[in-house]
């Protein structure tokens, strides 16, 4: 296993003990347990270019993942 100083790249707080964004550097991912919930979109909500750009996701793939985003957190799986 690696050590969590060197997967955890950024972490970010949005609801206090509730939601966090976080960037890992490693090429498996992170297991809910009893206490926490992780979700990851990469494979769900794919970036279709436009030309040659690397922008952002388009507006329907936004709304896509704040419907999914506040289904979770309406669920009882995020709540402690």
């Amino acid at each position: 296993m690696e050590d969590s100083s060197e997967v955890l790249v950024c972490a970010a707080e949005y609801m206090k003990d509730r939601l966090y964004f976080v960037t890992l550097r490693t090429s498996g991912r992170p297991r809910s347990t009893a206490n926490t919930h992780y979700f990851s979109i990469d494979d769900e909500l794919v970036y279709e270019n436009f030309y040659a750009d690397f922008g952002p996701l388009n507006l329907a793939m936004l709304c896509r993942y704040c419907r999914k985003l506040n289904k979770k957190l309406k669920s009882n799986v995020t709540v402690y």
